[in-house]
C-alpha cells in the first residue's frame, strides 16, 4: 500500500491515492491486452457495461477471445489476484478512515461541551457564528444498574430465531435426515 501523509489529507487525496494503486496493482501481474479491457469493464446486473462504448461484458465474449485456454485461465486468476490485493487495500483505508472520522468526532463531542459549559447554556452571537440551545429530555440512571433491578414491567426481552446450520449438517452426517436438508459439496476457488 503506498506511504500517505496522516495529516492534512481528505477524500480527494484518498481517492487519488487508491486509484494510483489501483493503476499500480492492474500492473503487478501484465494481463493480456484484450483480455484486460473485457475483464475491466464496471459490474452491472447483466455482467458489466462499458459506459463509454456501451460494450456489454459477457461469457460469451470472454470465451469467444481468441488465445490459449491455459493463458485465458492464468489471466483470469492474475485478475482475481489483483482485484483481491485492491480490496484488501480499500479495507484498510476504510478502518483507518474510519478511526480518523471517530476521533473527528469524539474531538466536536468534547468541543460541544466545552463550549455549552463556557456559554452556561446561553445564546451566542458573532458576524461569523451563532449559537444557540434546545431543550430536550432524556432518561439516565444514577448508578450502574444491571438488567435485574430494573423492575419487569420496563423490561423488553427479544427473541431471535435462527436457524442452527452447522447443527444440522452434523445431525445429518450422523446419518440422520432432515426434511427438506441435504449437505452439498462445493468447490471453492483458491488462488495463491
Amino acid at each position: 500500500m503506498a506511504v500517505v501523509p496522516q495529516k492534512r489529507r481528505d477524500w480527494k487525496m484518498a481517492k487519488v491515492v487508491l486509484s494510483q494503486e489501483d493503476k499500480h496493482l492492474n500492473t503487478l501481474y501484465k494481463l493480456d491486452e484484450q483480455l484486460a479491457t473485457i475483464l475491466e469493464l464496471p459490474d452491472s446486473a447483466d455482467g458489466g457495461v462499458d459506459v463509454e462504448t456501451g460494450e456489454i461484458f459477457s461469457k460469451e465474449r470472454l470465451d469467444s477471445l481468441k488465445m490459449a485456454r491455459e493463458a485465458k485461465i492464468e489471466g483470469c486468476l492474475l485478475f482475481i489476484k489483483n482485484k483481491n490485493a485492491l480490496i484488501n487495500n480499500l479495507k484498510e483505508e476504510e478502518a483507518r478512515l474510519k478511526a480518523r472520522r471517530k476521533a473527528l468526532e469524539n474531538r466536536v463531542d468534547w468541543l460541544k461541551e466545552y463550549v455549552s459549559d463556557s456559554l452556561q447554556y446561553k445564546e451566542f452571537e458573532t458576524s461569523k457564528v451563532r449559537a444557540t440551545f434546545r431543550k430536550s429530555e432524556s432518561i439516565e440512571c444514577v448508578s450502574d444498574m444491571s438488567i435485574d433491578k430494573v423492575p419487569l414491567i420496563f423490561r423488553k426481552q427479544e427473541v431471535k430465531e435462527s436457524i442452527m446450520r452447522d447443527a444440522i449438517k452434523a445431525f445429518i452426517k450422523e446419518g440422520n435426515k432432515v426434511a427438506g436438508w441435504f449437505i452439498k459439496t462445493n468447490w471453492n476457488l483458491q488462488i495463491k
